[in-house]
């Protein structure tokens, strides 16, 4: 390269117009013209490259500014074919956004049957124990060794098995007697309790409708 065409030049940026080139070291040949002296032949192509007008630059582009983006060539749209057939066909089994096939209806209905007959069964069995377990706690009640208290039970369980209805006159005194007598009852008065309690509950028993009496076993607990 010579001498005459190495020089330096600068960009600065005018609002509007981008970036525009400034020579700021003339080329050899306008500094020796400027001090008088003979100018050097320009090179072929030289005075062509020094007389081109300046293009100015284009602005930067801010930030928020999106820049297009040009999809290569490589990457295509996914046809038809890599999807394994046409548009709109349905998918093989076990393919890609298959589901797994439920159980059938017979083994549906064969596992709700059987769930619904252990509740059943459970049902029953906790109800069995709670009646047993009010049975006994009645019949300790009946049996206590304190007369007067179990003579008032056996004469709330008789107005319980009479329905409310009115009892004997004889039932009604020994209840009195056991409510307010210190020395309690004989052992006669309270067989003649329990013998009336078990007369009532068999006649409540015979008489009563089938849905009654399981409702009197199992709900009431009477008997």
């Amino acid at each position: 390269m010579p001498d005459y065409a190495t020089h330096a030049w600068v960009e600065y940026y005018v609002q509007g117009r981008g970036w525009l080139m400034l020579d700021a070291t003339p080329p050899a040949g306008i500094q020796a013209a400027a001090q008088g002296g003979p100018r050097p032949s320009a090179a072929p192509g030289a005075e062509s490259a020094g007389s081109a007008q300046v293009q100015p630059a284009p602005a930067p582009q801010s930030a928020g500014t999106p820049v297009p983006q040009t999809q290569s060539s490589g990457a295509q749209a996914p046809s038809s074919s890599s999807q394994g057939g046409l548009p709109g066909a349905p998918e093989a089994p076990g393919g890609p956004g298959s589901h797994t096939a439920g159980l059938p209806t017979p083994v549906k209905r064969a596992l709700a049957g059987a769930a619904c007959s252990l509740a059943l069964v459970l049902a029953v069995c906790l109800s069995a124990a709670v009646r047993r377990a009010l049975c006994l706690r009645r019949r300790r009640a009946l049996f206590a060794q304190n007369t007067c208290r179990a003579a008032l039970g056996l004469y709330r369980y008789a107005l319980h098995l009479n329905g409310g209805a009115p009892l004997p006159e004889h039932i009604v005194l020994l209840a009195e007697k056991a409510k307010f007598s210190r020395g309690g009852l004989s052992a006669q008065e309270m067989d003649g309790l329990r013998g009336f309690a078990a007369a009532r509950a068999k006649w409540r028993r015979e008489q009563a409708a089938p849905l009654r009496r399981l409702w009197d076993m199992w709900a009431l607990c009477l008997y």
